[in-house]
C-alpha cells in the first residue's frame, strides 16, 4: 500500500506542478516540479524515496530516447550530423579531460579518475529541460534541431565515458587504446543490435496482423514495451542501451511512415497514449530530481570536511568552466556548425547564436541518474572517494543550469528570432479576434460529411458570440454588465424551476416518459442553482445531461405527442421568464443586462413554439461536441499566448471570462430546438 501511496502522490504532483506553472508560465515546468519535490522532501513527514540509478535509466531514460529518435526528424539530424557528432563526441571528451582536470585541481580530495567521472557525467545535456524552456519562446528551429540531436548522441557517448572513468578509480587502473576500443564496441553495437530488434519487433506486428489481429490494444502493448525490451536486452548484451532505443526510435519513425495510411487509428490512439507516458515520465524525473536535492544537501552541509560556502562555490565555479568550455568549442568550430543552421529572415550574429547554444547546455537525468550509480566502495574495499560532494556538485550544476537557461534564454531567443525586445503586447481585443479565428480554423478542421448539420448551425451560434464584441461594440465589452446578465439568468432559472415543479404536481395529463423528463430537468437546474457563483462552469454538465432526456428520442421514450405537451409547458415557463424580464427594464440597476436578455429569450421562445418536430439527437450530441472541443482550443491559444508574453496577465483573466461567458451562452442556447 505504501508503494501506491507513493506513486499516487507523485502524480499528484505532477499535475500540481501544470496548474501552478500556468500561473508562473516564466518559470520553466522542471523548476516547479523540482521545487515542490524539495518541499515534500523537507517537510514534517517528508517524502524520501532511494533512486536505483539502473531502474531509474530503464523506466525514465529508456523511453524518453526511443521517443525521441521516433519524432525527430531523420533529414535533418543527417544535414546537422558533423555538428552533432562535434558536439555528441568532440564537446563530450573535451569536458571530460578539461573539466576532470579543473575539479581535481579544484578540489584536491577528489583522485583525478573520479574528477574525470564527474566530468563524464556532466557532460551529457538534457534536451527535455531546454525544450520545456523552449516551449515559451521562439527558438530558431536549426537550434533546437542540434540540441535534439546532440541530446539523442552524448548520453551515450558521456555514460561510456563515466563508466571508464568510474572503472579506473574502483580499479586503479586505464588504458587509453583498451577504452577506445571498448568505446566503439559499445557504441556501434548498440546501434546496430537496436536497430535489429526493432526490424524484429516490426517484423512480428506485422505477422500478427497477416494473422488478423488487428487489436489496436495488442499492438500499442507491443510499442509501449519495446524501448524496455531493448534497452534491458543491449545492455545484457554489453553495448550501449541508451543508443540501442535511439536506433529503435528510428527505425520505427520510418516503418510508421510507410505504414501510416494502413494503421491511421494505431497513429492516433499511439500518438495520445505517448503523450501521456511521456508527460508523466518527463514529470518524474524532475520531481524525483528535487526530492534527492535536500538528501544529498543535508549530507554535505553537516560534513565539517568541507565549509558550506565552499561547496557552493565548487557548484558556480564548475558550471562556468562547462559553459566557457562549451562556448570556446562552438566558436573554434563555427565555421563547420553554422552553415547547417537554418535561421528566420536576418541571420544569428555569431556571437548571440553561440551564446544561445552555450546556456542551452541545460543538465538533467542522466547526470542525476549516472551521479547516483557511483559505487559505495572501490576495489580494495574502502569508500569510493568524496562520493556524496560528487552527488552533490552534479545536483547543485543540474539545478544551476536550469537557472541560468530559464534567465537567459528568454531574452536571447528573442533576439535570435529578430523580434525587438519591446515588442508590443495584444489588447482585450486584439487577443479575442486572434483566438476567435483559431477557434474557427480549428472548427473547420473538425467538419466531417456526418456532422455538416451541426458544423453550420454552431458557426451561426459563434458568429453571434463573436459579434457582440467585434461587430459594433468594440472595446464595450462590458464584463459588469455581464455578471449582472449572469444574475439575471440565475433568477430566470430559479423561475423555470418553480413553474416546471407546479406543472409537475398539477398536471395530471403527464405520461410517465414526460414526468421522468420534468424531473430530471429539474435536478440539472438545482444542480446549477446550487453554484450560482459558478454558473458558466456547470453549463457543460447540465447540457450534458441534457442530451439524455430530449423530447422525442429513443433515449427517454417519449412520443412525439409528449414532446409537443413538454414543448407548450416550455413555452408557458419562458414567457412567464420573457414577463418578468419586462418588468426588470423598470429597474435602474438590471435595465441593461434584462434589455440585452430579452432578446436572447424570445429567441428561445420563437424555436420552441414554432418547432413541429423533435429535436434531433444526433445533431444535438454533434453540436454540443463540436461547442466543447472548439472551446478547449481557445482556450489552449489563450494559454499560448499568455506563454508567449503576447498578452499581459489581465489580458488573459479578461479573455478566459469572456470564453466562459461564450461557452454558457452556446450551450444554453443549445437546449432549445434549432431551426432546421
Amino acid at each position: 500500500m505504501d508503494v501506491m501511496y507513493i506513486v499516487l502522490l507523485l502524480f499528484f504532483i505532477i499535475g500540481l506542478s501544470n496548474v501552478i506553472q500556468r500561473f508562473v508560465p516564466f518559470v520553466p515546468l522542471p523548476l516547479v516540479q523540482i521545487a515542490i519535490g524539495v518541499v515534500i522532501s523537507i517537510s514534517p513527514s517528508g517524502l524520501h524515496i532511494p533512486l536505483e540509478p539502473e531502474l531509474f535509466f530503464v523506466l525514465f531514460i529508456a523511453p524518453l530516447l526511443f521517443n525521441d529518435g521516433k519524432v525527430t526528424p531523420r533529414d535533418e539530424l543527417w544535414k546537422l550530423r558533423r555538428p552533432i557528432l562535434l558536439l555528441a563526441l568532440g564537446l563530450v571528451f573535451a569536458t571530460v579531460v578539461v573539466g576532470g582536470l579543473f575539479i581535481h585541481f579544484l578540489i584536491p580530495s577528489i583522485p583525478l579518475p573520479a574528477a574525470f567521472a564527474l566530468a563524464a557525467i556532466l557532460s551529457p545535456t538534457d534536451v527535455v529541460a531546454v525544450g520545456s524552456i523552449a516551449s515559451r519562446m521562439r527558438m530558431p528551429k536549426g537550434i533546437m534541431r542540434l540540441l535534439e540531436g546532440e541530446g539523442l548522441m552524448n548520453d551515450a557517448s558521456g555514460l561510456v565515458a563515466f563508466k571508464f572513468a568510474v572503472a579506473a578509480t574502483v580499479t586503479g587502473f586505464f588504458s587509453i587504446y583498451q577504452a577506445a576500443g571498448s568505446f566503439l564496441l559499445i557504441a556501434i553495437g548498440g546501434l546496430v543490435s537496436g536497430a535489429l530488434m526493432a526490424l524484429l519487433i516490426i517484423w512480428i506486428k506485422v505477422l500478427l496482423r497477416r494473422f488478423g489481429l488487428e487489436d489496436i490494444t495488442v499492438h500499442m502493448l507491443i510499442q509501449i514495451i519495446t524501448p524496455f525490451v531493448i534497452y534491458i536486452l543491449a545492455e545484457e548484451l554489453g553495448f550501449s542501451g541508451i543508443l540501442a532505443v535511439v536506433a529503435a526510435g528510428v527505425v520505427h519513425a520510418v516503418e510508421r511512415e510507410r505504414s501510416e495510411s494502413r494503421t491511421l487509428e494505431l497513429q492516433k490512439v499511439s500518438d495520445n497514449t505517448w503523450s501521456v507516458i511521456l508527460y508523466i515520465l518527463n514529470g518524474l524525473v524532475f520531481v524525483l530530481l528535487g526530492l534527492q536535492v535536500p538528501d544529498a544537501s543535508r549530507v554535505i552541509f553537516s560534513d565539517p570536511t568541507f565549509s558550506n560556502w565552499d561547496v557552493i562555490w565548487y557548484i558556480f565555479a564548475i558550471t562556468a568552466v562547462l559553459l566557457a568550455l562549451r562556448f570556446i568549442w562552438l566558436t573554434l568550430f563555427w565555421r563547420k556548425i553554422k552553415p547547417l543552421l537554418t535561421f528566420k529572415e536576418n541571420d544569428l550574429a555569431k556571437f548571440r547564436a553561440i551564446t544561445t547554444l552555450t546556456v542551452s547546455g541545460v543538465r538533467g537525468a542522466v547526470t542525476l541518474a549516472g551521479a547516483f550509480s557511483i559505487p559505495y566502495v572501490i576495489g580494495d574495499g574502502s569508500a569510493f572517494p568524496e562520493r556524496d560532494l560528487i552527488i552533490f556538485l552534479a545536483a547543485g550544476t543540474i539545478l544551476l543550469t536550469l537557472i541560468i537557461a530559464s534567465v537567459f534564454l528568454p531574452l536571447l531567443a528573442k533576439q535570435t528570432a529578430g523580434e525587438s525586445m519591446d515588442q508590443k503586447q495584444l489588447d482585450f481585443e486584439q487577443a479575442a479576434n486572434r483566438t476567435w479565428q483559431e477557434g474557427r480554423t480549428y472548427l473547420q478542421h473538425l467538419r466531417t460529411s456526418e456532422n455538416r448539420v451541426a458544423y453550420r448551425r454552431l458557426t451561426r451560434e459563434y458568429l453571434q458570440a463573436s459579434g457582440d464584441i467585434f461587430f459594433g461594440n468594440g472595446s464595450s465589452w462590458d464584463f459588469s454588465l455581464k455578471r449582472k446578465e449572469q444574475h439575471v439568468r440565475f433568477h430566470a432559472m430559479q423561475t423555470e424551476h418553480r413553474l416546471l415543479a407546479e406543472e409537475l404536481k398539477t398536471n395530471d395529463q403527464l405520461s410517465d416518459a414526460a414526468i421522468a423528463y420534468l424531473e430530471l430537468r429539474l435536478q440539472m437546474i438545482d444542480e446549477v442553482l446550487s453554484h450560482k457563483t459558478w454558473f458558466s462552469l456547470f453549463a457543460i454538465r447540465l447540457k450534458r445531461l441534457a442530451q439524455r432526456v430530449v423530447p422525442g428520442t429513443k433515449h427517454n421514450n417519449l412520443s412525439t405527442a409528449d414532446g409537443k405537451v413538454i414543448r407548450e409547458i416550455l413555452s408557458k415557463v419562458y414567457t412567464q421568464i420573457i414577463s418578468d424580464l419586462q418588468k426588470g427594464l423598470k429597474s435602474e440597476q438590471n435595465h441593461a443586462a434584462c434589455l440585452s436578455l430579452i432578446p436572447l429569450y424570445e429567441r428561445v421562445l420563437h424555436h420552441i413554439s414554432e418547432s413541429d418536430h423533435a429535436v434531433d439527437p444526433v445533431i444535438e450530441h454533434q453540436v454540443l461536441d463540436l461547442h466543447y472541443q472548439v472551446m478547449e482550443e481557445m482556450r489552449r491559444v489563450t494559454q499560448q499566448l499568455f506563454q508567449e508574453n503576447s498578452i499581459s496577465r489581465e489580458t488573459t483573466q479578461k479573455l478566459r471570462r469572456y470564453l466562459n461567458y461564450v461557452e454558457a451562452a452556446v450551450a444554453e442556447n443549445a437546449q432549445t430546438p434549432a431551426d432546421h
